[in-house]
This record gives structure tokens, sequence and C-alpha cells, in this order.
């Protein structure tokens, strides 16, 4: 008796689609079989919304094994399906993958689908996710000739911290409006401009620097024998920007700050706002 109670359990156990799910796991003795089946409907977001011709019955929303391949399906497509049914009942199917051959139209149609506007939505979400910005608006100014923040007036930074570096490259980009001036006559003889930069901190160390990462504004004027003398009465202001590439950072998390520093030639701080950085990071 007991034998043939068992061997009814496959036909009175729940069908997969009776709210019981899949079984989580096939018993060596379960029937196995591999087959094809044809995709009638596929909207993977909506219940019911995917159905399978499989041997005469519709599968409806049968689990998929590679969720990735829910992005490429479409109606009209053949599908691998696994197939458990015990004992030759109700048992568990699966969805293994779309079939395509190499070399036919069904390549293109699956690759058709990182044309798509699903695909460029996506894309975009995730280029969205790797650009950080930061913004000081604020007058600031900065009287030392090396690298700091303000130290006269103005908040410090922009600062980005925690950036995620995979590829060891950023693009980075700062901006800011910078004010320059001379006033060169009997009684007074000065000058103010400066230079902005970056550093880069955390998993990789890099220093700000006056040439490769920098912008910078000053008034001169070189005179025939190319010595420099001073525009009298000039005063000036420009919003300056710079786009820096950055390879060879470590991967991790990097913290982007921008800093200023006095050109040695001024005598006077420098002066700036609607400070501005960009990082991009891959």
């Amino acid at each position: 008796m007991t034998d043939a109670v068992s061997d009814l359990a496959g036909l009175i156990a729940p069908h997969w689609s009776a709210e019981a799910g899949p079984r989580p796991g096939i018993s060596a003795a379960a029937g196995l079989e591999l087959g094809q089946g044809t995709v009638e409907v596929w909207d993977p977001l909506v219940p019911g919304g995917t159905r399978v011709r499989y041997r005469g019955i519709e599968l409806i929303d049968p689990p998929v094994f590679s969720s990735t391949d829910m992005l490429v399906i479409r109606p009209g497509d053949q599908v691998a399906i696994l197939s458990s049914t015990p004992g030759g009942g109700s048992g568990a199917f699966f969805v293994l993958g779309r079939i395509t051959i190499p070399g036919t139209a069904g390549v293109g149609a699956a690759l058709d689908f990182l044309r798509g506007d699903l695909a460029r939505s996506l894309s975009g979400e995730v280029f969205a996710d790797r650009i950080y910005t930061a913004a000081a608006p604020g007058i600031a100014s900065h009287n030392g000739t090396t690298f700091g923040d303000p130290d006269t007036s103005g908040d410090p930074g922009p600062v980005i911290a925690d950036i995620p570096i995979t590829t060891g490259k950023a693009i980075v980009m700062i901006s800011a409006n910078l004010k320059a001036s001379s006033d060169d006559t009997a009684s007074n003889d000065q000058a103010s401009g400066g230079v902005i930069s970056y550093a880069i901190t955390g998993a990789t160390t890099v220093a700000p620097s006056r040439t490769d990462k920098s912008l910078g504004a000053l008034v001169q004027k070189y005179n025939n024998n190319g010595q420099v003398d001073m525009v009298a009465g000039i005063n000036t202001a420009a919003t300056l920007s710079k786009i820096v590439v950055e390879t060879g950072l470590n991967p991790g998390l990097h913290t982007f700050t921008m800093q200023y520093s006095r050109h040695p030639t001024s005598t006077e701080p420098m002066l700036m706002d609607d400070r501005t950085m960009l990082v991009i990071a891959f």
C-alpha cells in the first residue's frame, strides 16, 4: 500500500503554477526532459505576462534560469525547456534560455536589444550613476603660493568624497570664475591672480599641479626684451574650465578636492567664485 501511495505522489502534488511555485530541487529519480517551446507573449514585468507553448500546453510565467535572458526574449522566439515530471504527473518547467543559432538572423534580433529603448535607458542609468558633482558658489580668496583651501575667505573645496574607481580612470572637470588685476602706478605696484587645481586622496594620492591639471588667471605684458611689465589699471574676470583624464588610479574609493594657489608673481590674494567640479568615474 505504501508503494502504491508513493507512485501516486507525482499525480497529487501541486502543479508548479498552482501558487506552490517550482520545487526547490529535483530528485535523481525524477523524470527529466529537455525540449523546445515557442514564446507566445513575453512581458516579465506583468503577472501572467509571459506565456510559452510547450508540447501542446501553455506555460504561464515559467521560471527562467538566466535572468538576463528575460531582457532579450521576444514573442516568436524558440526557448529551451527543462521539465521534471516525476512519475509522469505534474511537475516543474523551466525556461533555460533563448535558442539562437550562430550565423542566422536570430543573432541579429538578439543584438537588437542592445540598440533598443530599454538598453538605452539602462545604459543611461549606469552612466548617470558614475557622474559626481559639487559646487562652492561663494566668493573665496587664497593668499599662499602653495596649494590649499581658501585661507582668507570662502568655503573649502568643492569636495567630492568616496568616489569608487574600478578601471583606474576618471574624467575630471574643474571650473571657476577667476579674477585678475594689476595696478602699476608711481604709488602702487600690485597684482592678483592664481591657479586652481585639484588633489586626489584615498586609494590613490595625486597632488595638485600648476601645469597638466590646472586653470589660472594672471594679467601680464611682455616688453620687447622679453621681460614682464605690469599692465596698469587692468581688472578682469573670466569663467575658465579644464578637463583632465586621470589614468593609473588604484581600485577603491577616492576623494577629489579643488585647491588653490596664488601666482608667485602676484602681490595680492587670488580671488574666485562659482567654483564647480565634475568627476566621471570608471
